[in-house]
């Protein structure tokens, strides 16, 4: 039986253990910021820090990037039900393919209507597909803009290419197909890392596409694959250009710190509902930050980045070599708050867009050997085609692709991200978590079922 005695001993034992936890975790907190308050890296010589213009269009010749920034898509309440409703009928295991007994989703009434609201989108779209990608708009809020009136006009891609292939015009598939490749690439030339991103996903829906339509025609197959292997050599714009891009707005957020300094940035995009407080302000001025001091800062960082994104992919990812809260594992404390907002804004952008690049080069290999198990598998002998697996982007060593399965049943993966051989059992694509463990499995499609008796 407890005693009042032997409470007040419990309470007081709990007391002192919550107290030396608390104690800590405070000391431990003021360790980190003490870390924190100086850990600027040193810069790297001989990075450049200046992101290259973007050519000057040749007279007469029509930019790319101004068919896109002149799409208009359809808006309205009835624009926003059609749409609706063709992407509902796209979603459902009919136009998943799913079931092949019924109707194609490409000719029902709701995907109609959809693609014939979109008509004046598609027909700028294949039209910047074929024009030169010279200049993209200077600032980034137009850039987000335009890439997603693109991203819109490329969700059709595969919606088109089965009414191709419903009227058996393999040539129409290929144009379409080829088309979203130039403009995958295009896209990337002037952007910032949003560019990578709409790269591959435009890329991916139609490397996707290609790989639910197996099995094609044999005599499509030889064609097809010059297509990716052009899609391959084409110019993408490096990653390191595009996070020079990224950081030319950064920079914008230094300019904010100090608003009477000349601009620190290509083009000053905060205005004054924009700037830090007062207070943070005084806080940057207090701890000796200037223009010139926080600009040392951010660019000894950019320096970093630069360099590892030009290096071959990594998975510790392009912040790996710099300070923790630089990471982002923990909030920036530090003596230069005005470069820390601007590395931090710099960083949510290059984390997520880092892989980007490697991932649309991983999509077009995969659609490659899986056009050329096909080709083979018809032929019977598979064999110099399994010898000669593609390299695999995210491998450490140049390793090709793990094939589990040789055809007619072929299914191969990528290691992924993580660069860890997984054996292929955690798909991206159905995937209920991302993060280790994540590799891309690319199989052969599921036969047709058996129509019902």
């Amino acid at each position: 039986m407890d005693t009042p005695v032997r409470q007040r001993r419990r309470k007081r034992r709990i007391t002192v253990i919550v107290a030396i936890v608390l104690l800590l975790a405070i000391a431990n907190h003021v360790r980190n910021r003490v870390v924190d308050r100086h850990a600027w890296p040193e810069p790297l010589p001989g990075i450049a820090l200046v992101s290259s213009p973007a050519p000057e269009p040749a007279p007469g010749t029509t930019n790319a990037w101004d068919l896109l920034a002149n799409i208009e898509l359809p808006s309205g309440e009835a624009a926003a039900k059609t749409r609706s409703a063709a992407l509902a009928e796209l979603r459902s295991p009919v136009g998943r393919g799913a079931d092949s007994s019924s109707p194609s989703p490409a000719i029902s009434p709701a995907v109609d209507g959809w693609l014939s609201l979109m008509d004046p989108a598609r027909a700028l779209w294949d039209a910047a597909a074929e024009a030169p990608f010279l200049r993209a708009p200077a600032d980034l809020p137009a850039q987000y803009e335009t890439l997603g009136r693109a991203l819109e006009c490329a969700a059709l891609v595969p919606v088109r290419t089965a009414r191709a292939r419903t009227a058996g015009d393999w040539a129409e598939c290929r144009r379409l197909w080829n088309a979203a490749f130039r403009m995958g690439a295009g896209i990337t030339h002037g952007t910032g890392t949003a560019g990578q991103v709409a790269a591959y996903d435009i890329t991916l829906r139609s490397t996707r596409d290609i790989l639910a339509a197996l099995p094609l025609p044999a005599e499509v197959l030889p064609a097809l694959a010059n297509d990716i292997e052009t899609a391959l050599q084409l110019p993408v714009q490096p990653l390191s250009q595009s996070i020079l891009h990224d950081a030319d707005a950064a920079r914008s957020v230094i300019d904010s710190f100090f608003p009477d300094a000349p601009p620190t940035s290509v083009s000053r995009n905060a205005d004054a509902s924009e700037r830090p407080s007062a207070f943070f302000r005084w806080v940057a001025r207090r701890n000796g930050s200037s223009p010139a001091v926080s600009t040392a800062h951010f660019d000894a960082v950019l320096s970093h980045v630069v360099a590892a994104a030009e290096a071959p992919y990594t998975a510790d990812g392009l912040y790996a070599k710099l300070p923790a809260w630089c990471r982002g594992r923990r909030p920036p404390w530090t003596n230069d708050p005005a470069a820390a907002l601007a590395v931090c804004a710099l960083r949510d952008n290059t984390l997520s867009a880092g892989v980007y690049p490697v991932l649309r080069e991983m999509e077009l290999r995969a659609a490659l050997y899986a056009i050329r198990l096909e080709s083979a598998g018809g032929a019977g002998d598979t064999s110099p085609v399994l010898c000669q697996a593609p390299a695999d982007p995210f491998s450490t060593n140049g390793a090709p692709f793990v094939l589990d399965a040789p055809p007619p049943r072929w299914r191969f993966h990528s290691v992924g991200p993580d660069q860890h051989d997984d054996g292929g059992t955690n798909d991206w694509a159905r995937a209920e978590k991302g993060g280790l463990g994540l590799d891309f499995l690319f199989a052969a499609p599921c036969p047709p079922a058996p129509p019902a008796l």
